[in-house]
């Protein structure tokens, strides 16, 4: 276990040209010297790589934000349910009683310093009308609480969800190294279940639930690509490949491969390989080669 973690570890540093902690698709790619896809790739990063690990995106609005949006009504508080605490007339050099009438809510007020005038904050409530004027003195330079300054701006309008830095990688585009670990532990283990659904999601890219023959087509026709740019016979036909990857799962219905069929079929590593690998692809299509070649070593 810890010379695996160690291999890991030093195949992640090694690769991370720009010692940021992070590698890039074009460093991902390095690491298998280009023989993956890039279609593969960007389905790697897509469903298995966040901005940060556990986080989602867009982040949720904070929720202080949405609390500030309803303040609570002075009124909602009950006198009852603060004991001895004075009623919020006090503050208006009213006593500890409510002077406004039983079941309706106290009156606005605002001191003598919001109307401007100066001297005690304390004084009788005063109208709406006169809330109104005070508020239009205030911003004409008098010395008040209520609205804006005279001169100053309003705070801007802050987006929501907040942009992304000036040059920086967006979400996705950068995978840190338990990722990378996540990654290397399902490629070395693609028969494993846990594997299985790791890799599904990435084939799965329209997340229907199943890979129909046009699903295997879209991932393979690159490797084909690959395949032709290797310098390999261009004429290999991909359909007969792809009937082959189906005749080898045995899909429980015909032309729709689900993550159980993967699972069961004891194949799925090589599924994976054909479709997402060349250097893969080029072992499994010459396969008996090689085994009668490693016959004619071991004889």
């Amino acid at each position: 276990m810890l010379q695996s973690a160690q291999r890991v570890l030093a195949t992640f540093t090694s690769w991370d040209l720009d010692n940021s902690g992070t590698l890039s698709k074009q460093e991902f790619s390095a690491i298998s010297q280009g023989a993956m896809t890039e279609l593969f790739i960007s389905r790697v990063f897509e469903e298995h790589v966040a901005p940060q690990r556990g986080a989602a995106w867009p982040p949720q609005r904070p929720q202080k934000q949405q609390q500030q949006q309803h303040p609570p009504s002075p009124s909602s508080s009950s006198p009852s349910k603060l004991g001895s605490l004075p009623s919020i007339n006090a503050r208006n050099g009213v006593g500890g009683s409510n002077s406004s009438a039983a079941g309706s809510p106290p009156p606005p007020y605002i001191s003598s310093y919001g109307a401007g005038g100066g001297g005690s904050s304390t004084g009788p409530p005063m109208s709406p009308s006169q809330l109104s004027s005070a508020a239009a003195t205030a911003g004409t330079g008098g010395s008040s609480s209520i609205g804006p300054a005279a001169g100053a701006s309003s705070p801007p309008q802050r987006s929501w969800p907040p942009p992304l830095p000036p040059n920086a990688a967006g979400p996705r585009d950068e995978m840190d190294l338990l990722a990378f670990a996540d990654f290397v532990l399902a490629w070395d283990h693609r028969n494993h279940p846990a594997a299985v659904g790791y890799f599904f999601k990435i084939f799965d890219i329209q997340h229907k639930g199943y890979l129909t023959l046009a699903d295997l087509y879209t991932f393979f026709r690159e490797v084909h690509g690959l395949w032709v740019a290797m310098g390999e016979y261009a004429d290999l036909d991909v359909y007969d490949v792809l009937d082959e990857v189906m005749d080898m799962v045995k899909p429980a219905v015909p032309g729709r491969i689900t993550k159980a069929d993967l699972a069961s079929c004891k194949v799925a590593g090589t599924v994976f390989s054909i479709l997402a690998n060349v250097d893969q692809f080029y072992q499994y299509n010459y396969r008996e080669s090689f085994m009668q070649q490693d016959a004619e070593d071991g004889a």
